[in-house]
């Protein structure tokens, strides 16, 4: 491989992969919340972008919510076959943050949805990807996406449940990331998940599960790149007291 192609791709990893912390908080009655926030590393992405960390130009400091994405580009929508339309408003009342600040070296994209029932939420990770194919005029292709992940709370037993969508996709993309992992020799990219509930945990599935004191929230940390490669790893099962 040659070592530009080399250099762009790892620098493309880079600037797409992160740490990622998923916050999640689940009332008495079912309703709560979920925000996802992805970081860059950057310490990592210095030392393999060089000299040229430093030259980095780029500010954008945008929100939105997808509902107003909707309405804005409501002729775009309208022609959409009914069920990308469903697809879309699915994610109507999630909000979007990204950061991108090079002078201070931060960026950040921060997503989050209120529910009602956590068993409608959707895979978060997916949005930018609708509303940019929204914005664009693109045609919506659920079938592109490798995998999805979704949440089951019936009251007493939560899960955070990993599907395949597309094996083929899928297992291109574990290749992918093995050789990402053999080319960066790096594991300090992090998956972290923060669990909070209205019952004291009975029991957990996770052996690497750090409860709270009150036993009412939990916390799990994994390496990013075993997460990307095997996101079943973070499969989680939640029993709660009665």
């Amino acid at each position: 491989m040659k070592i530009n192609l080399l250099k762009s791709l790892v620098i493309l990893f880079l600037t797409t992969s992160c740490h990622l912390k998923e916050d999640v908080y689940i009332s008495e009655d079912g309703s709560g919340s979920v925000v996802a926030e992805s970081t860059r590393d950057e310490s990592i992405y210095m030392k393999y972008l060089g000299d040229e960390y430093f030259a980095e130009q780029e500010f954008v400091d945008s929100a939105y919510v997808v509902k107003d994405i909707i309405a804005k580009e409501q002729k775009t929508f309208d022609v959409f076959l009914e069920e990308h339309q469903a697809l879309l408003r699915k994610y109507e009342n999630v909000k979007v943050h990204i950061k991108k600040d090079s002078y201070a070296k931060e960026y950040r994209t921060t997503i989050s949805t209120p529910f009602k029932n956590i068993n409608e939420v959707g895979d978060l990770s997916h949005v930018t990807d609708y509303v940019d194919d929204l914005q664009n005029n693109y045609a919506i292709d659920p079938s592109r996406k490798r995998t999805y992940f979704t949440y089951n709370f019936d009251g007493t037993t939560f899960r955070r449940i990993f599907k395949v969508l597309n094996q083929e996709r899928y297992d291109e993309y574990k290749e992918t990331i093995q050789l990402y992992k053999q080319i960066l020799h790096i594991g300090n990219f992090s998956y972290t998940a923060n669990y909070h509930f209205p019952r004291k945990i009975k029991s957990v599935s996770h052996p690497d599960v750090i409860l709270s004191e009150d036993k009412k929230s939990l916390t799990l940390k994994l390496p990013m790149l075993d997460c990307l490669e095997k996101p079943e790893l973070a499969f989680l099962e939640v029993v709660l007291e009665d």
